[in-house]
């Protein structure tokens, strides 16, 4: 049994599909778990709120978008258990929050993209990397606060063993009239 097997179990609820539009009547009970893509769109209605896992157990290239609309609410889970490249992007809109944490438990390169584009929209990334032996685990992180009153907080750890090595890059970039931020 693997580990990643637990998430086929009946608290979860798996997704074949590539885009997924929810809305405030959404039956979510279960956390959803979409495992492998190569692409992955999500919308998330006003007052909405998205409980996801995305799992990549096969080495591939990956692209993650995820839209926020005003006051939608999004939680987040990312495991890493094998070689990936992924472009992960989120837009946030007034008074939404996401939340993430990821885990990268080999190598892997990831790009993540937040863009809060509305009043008290709250962000925060949590993400956790062992990169061992000859693993490569890259976190680029770019946090683009385009509008007043937003909040975001992202915390990056790492451990790097033998010949393993991690990257980090990060930038919070806050326009001139995004004021208390």
């Amino acid at each position: 049994m693997e580990w990643t097997d637990i998430f086929s179990g009946p608290a979860f609820e798996p997704v074949k599909s590539r885009e997924l539009h929810l809305g405030k009547d959404c039956d979510l009970s279960r956390p959803l778990v979409v495992r492998d893509t190569d692409k992955l769109t999500v919308e998330v209605a006003g007052g909405a709120a998205l409980r996801l896992v995305v799992l990549h157990t096969k080495p591939c290239q990956a692209e993650v978008r995820i839209k926020l609309l005003e006051g939608a609410d999004a939680e987040l889970v990312q495991l890493f258990s094998a070689e990936a490249f992924v472009d992960f992007q989120v837009e946030q809109a007034a008074g939404s929050k996401f939340r993430m944490t990821a885990c990268q438990f080999t190598s892997a390169n990831v790009r993540y993209r937040f863009d809060l584009n509305g009043r008290e929209a709250s962000n925060e990334l949590d993400v956790l990397f062992l990169a061992l032996e000859q693993d490569h685990c890259v976190v680029d992180l770019r946090t683009n606060h385009l509008v007043p009153d937003c909040t975001s907080r992202s915390l990056i750890k790492g451990v790097a063993s033998g010949t393993g090595r991690g990257e980090f890059c990060g930038l919070v970039y806050v326009v001139p009239d995004a004021q208390h931020t």
